[in-house]
């Protein structure tokens, strides 16, 4: 991530990250489909507004933008984003939500904290373990499972060949 939005003075623009790093993150083949398959689909509704002489602001060359190319206000952006998903009948949820559901997720299918973290954006791991480490309460009968089998199964004797 390069950039995010952000409204200062009432004005919307740009700002780096918290942090001011730069994070890549890898995106699976659907993912990248999906998203392929949007900007070819943004593509040709840029077209249309264009041949009409409307104005549209391809300088940007953002992923979601306004009918005229701009950014989305934040709020309207989210509201926009509801819509689509009610529309969808899919659940509700804040876009930060989605943030949350996204790292437990990741947590719960047992990828490590680390990655994570960086995915998140965290400057360190303490603090993605402090905020989702309710997700490992239901890892913890699995824990207790798996000393009780290591306790009450004979080790296997080696011998010297």
């Amino acid at each position: 991530m390069r950039q995010s939005v952000e409204i200062a003075r009432g004005h919307i623009g740009f700002k780096a990250p918290k942090n001011g790093e730069l994070r890549t993150l890898s995106v699976g083949k659907d993912t990248v489909a999906a998203l392929e398959a949007h900007r070819k689909l943004q593509h040709a509704q840029i077209f249309e507004p264009r041949r009409l002489g409307l104005p549209y602001d391809t300088k940007l060359n953002l992923i979601f933008v306004r009918e005229d190319g701009t950014i989305w206000h934040p709020d309207s952006f989210a509201f926009h984003v509801r819509k689509v998903m009610k529309t969808a009948q899919i659940w509700h949820a804040r876009l930060h939500n989605l943030r949350h559901s996204c790292a437990s997720l990741l947590i719960a299918s047992g990828e490590s904290l680390k990655v994570v973290s960086d995915r998140l954006g965290h400057s360190s791991i303490g603090i993605t373990a402090d905020t989702y480490g309710h997700v490992y309460a239901a890892q913890q009968d699995g824990a207790a499972a798996a000393i009780d089998a290591l306790l009450t199964t004979p080790p296997t004797l080696r011998t010297a060949t």
